[in-house]
């Protein structure tokens, strides 16, 4: 395929930051870690990254792409130059079929509707998240005092919400996953699919212990997203967990 923007294929159009980083990675795994220890601190709010997800791509991959092609670095497929009409696909499916990603000319219009998907999740987990802190200060100023006996059980009861960070868990995976589908980039979707879901675990007050941002998870990850994708989130979903629990 030709470039748009050049007289002959250019290195811009198979791009891979890897070419442009050394053999250890250095760059994309330090900048990897400043961008989640700048998560961590609070430094940014969770909301500003999900809000728009093209300057972490930039923060993380300005500078190592193809001379003249800067602009590869927080950009979408579909927005400029050499990214116009960069379509991609991103492997085989189990039966062999290759699988396909949203149009390059359609990439923008997707991840405006996906940005307002995350948006509108976020402004309903706060919501909740109110209502149950009234309900946990009331809870509080009516219990009983110390050596009365409660019926129903003891103070642990309700202390965790296992159903409600599921649900948000799978809120969490499906816009990652939404996300890799779209492929909006030409190059480091999983970076920012993977930071994606880590601003929403860090919303829910988790961290992940053993998943770094700059590492592509083993396998079965790409089967876990297929079978997720198919409706069967439960792989993919303890799969996340594991990684949150870390090595005990």
């Amino acid at each position: 395929m030709m470039c748009p923007e050049h007289s002959a294929r250019c290195a811009c159009r198979d791009w891979d930051y890897r070419k442009f980083d050394d053999k250890k990675h250095t760059k994309a795994k330090f900048r990897s870690k400043m961008l989640l220890a700048r998560l961590r601190s609070g430094e940014v709010p969770e909301r500003i990254y999900l809000k728009d997800t093209r300057p972490v791509h930039k923060a993380l991959f300005e500078g190592m792409t193809a001379k003249g092609c800067g602009y590869f670095a927080g950009n979408y497929r579909g927005s400029r130059d050499c990214l116009i009409d960069y379509d991609v696909t991103i492997g085989f499916d189990r039966r062999g079929e290759v699988i396909g990603t949203t149009a390059a000319s359609n990439v923008a219009v997707e991840m405006d509707a996906l940005h307002a998907e995350i948006s509108a999740d976020i402004k309903s987990y706060f919501s909740e998240q109110s209502s149950e802190e009234v309900a946990a200060v009331e809870a509080d100023v009516s219990k009983p005092a110390e050596g009365d006996v409660e019926a129903g059980g003891g103070i642990a009861d309700g202390d965790v919400d296992e159903d409600t960070f599921i649900k948000n868990l799978d809120i969490a995976l499906e816009h990652m996953v939404n996300l890799m589908i779209i492929h909006p980039y030409a190059n480091g979707n999983g970076h920012v699919g993977r930071f994606l879901l880590f601003c929403f675990l860090s919303l829910m007050g988790l961290a992940v212990e053993d998943w770094p941002l700059d590492e592509r998870p083993p396998e079965p990850y790409d089967f876990f997203i297929a079978r997720f994708r198919e409706g069967f989130p439960n792989e993919l979903r303890q799969f996340v967990i594991e990684q949150i629990i870390g090595d005990e």
